[in-house]
């Protein structure tokens, strides 16, 4: 709107405004797909912690209720298994880190 405020008080020409509408919306898509991958992370994030808390919960009931197992044995056995779950979960998540530090630095730097 500034844009065409200034075109229309003819502080500026039509390729100036032309130019600056086209950088404007260049920006607004980079940081479009800024926040979509922002939001990816923390969905992903979210969803690491929910599988680690259903391991925990759900495998150490089963184990207990069903097998008759010791919680002494059947707790660390599932955080193992938690751990290993939430690291599967984890690894994308890291690359997706490292994706948005460059598109980041794309922004920044234009």
């Amino acid at each position: 709107m500034a844009i065409e405020q200034k075109f229309t008080l003819a502080e500026i020409t039509l390729p100036e405004a032309d130019r600056l509408q086209e950088e404007l919306q260049l920006a607004t898509n980079r940081l479009g797909r800024l926040e979509s991958a922002a939001r990816f992370m923390v969905l992903e994030a979210r969803i690491g912690i929910a599988i680690t808390a259903l391991i925990l919960v759900l495998g150490s009931a089963l184990a207990l209720f069903s097998q008759g197992a010791s919680p002494a044995v059947t707790f660390p056995e599932n955080l193992k298994l938690a751990i290993a779950a939430n690291v599967i979960c984890v690894t994308p998540m890291l690359i997706l880190i490292v994706a948005t530090m460059n598109l980041m630095r794309q922004v920044v730097s234009e």
